[in-house]
């Protein structure tokens, strides 16, 4: 029968003082702190555009970049569409002082951080941004990743997915497990198994918003049933964002009107 699911291992730490002068960025609004606390291996953000999905799963991926050996992954489709993920890291992270600050390195296109303990050189984790066009392309990350994040997962085939998932394992010392985040718009020729593995269950109310389940399958060894790991989807949409609900409050209204229902 299937084997015991245990405890969720976390993802998290404590979060730091709120005058804490070495953090740049904190989630906005209770949605988006759940979607960042989630203790699943495997978790997709959803829902309509404004939802601060890309931040999320973006600013993820710096959690654990200051550990020695660490190295995340952010990836959309194409270079060019980087370049906004980019730049939101650059403005967050110069409000850090200069000693523990990243430094990015544009031929690499990476953040490299400090050493954690003298703050000199690098020595910390590396945070590096790559765009996937072709599948041929995927050859170039054929090696261990301790975050992997995949933005606009919409415009991803399937295969090119699980060809990354396959990567995510052997965290550092100091991290409790390694983990992947996805991001998705609606439409898309990732729809069909972007519903079919995260999000039908929770839009047909089979499932609750943002709660993991379990994911067993044969073990490679006795072929038993066993479990897995843990998958989780949650919804993030404009109605979920303060920031646009402060400074543009016309916004859901907007896109109440739109007609077509893969924008």
């Amino acid at each position: 029968g299937p084997g015991k699911k245990g405890a969720i291992p976390p993802h998290t730490e404590p979060p730091p003082p709120k005058d804490d002068p070495q953090v740049a960025w904190r989630p906005r609004g209770r949605k988006q702190e759940a979607a960042m606390t989630c203790p699943a291996f495997e978790c997709h953000m959803f829902g309509a555009k404004g939802g601060q999905k890309t931040e999320s799963i973006l600013l993820e991926g710096t959690r654990y970049a200051h550990l020695p050996g660490y190295r995340g992954l952010f990836l959309r489709r194409t270079l060019a569409s980087l370049d906004d993920a980019i730049n939101r890291l650059h403005r967050y992270f110069g409000r850090l002082p200069e000693a523990t600050r990243p430094v990015w390195h544009a031929h690499d296109k990476v953040f490299r951080w400090p050493n954690p303990h003298t703050y000199t050189g690098a020595g910390g984790g590396e945070y590096a941004f790559a765009s996937v066009w072709a599948e041929n392309e995927l050859e170039d990350y054929q090696r261990e990743y301790h975050y992997v994040a995949i933005d606009q997962a919409e415009q991803w085939p399937l295969y090119w997915y699980e060809f990354l998932f396959a990567q995510v394992r052997n965290p550092p010392p100091g991290m409790p497990s390694p983990y992947m985040r996805s991001a998705s718009n609606p439409g898309g020729i990732g729809t069909y198994w972007i519903s079919q593995r995260f999000t039908t269950r929770i839009e047909k109310g089979l499932h609750p918003d943002a709660q993991p389940w379990p994911v067993y399958g044969p073990d490679p060894d006795t072929g038993e049933t066993r479990f897995f790991f843990w998958r989780c989807a949650h919804r993030l949409e404009a109605r979920d964002n303060p920031v646009i609900i402060d400074r543009d409050p016309g916004y859901r209204r907007r896109l109440a009107s739109l007609t077509d229902p893969r924008i």
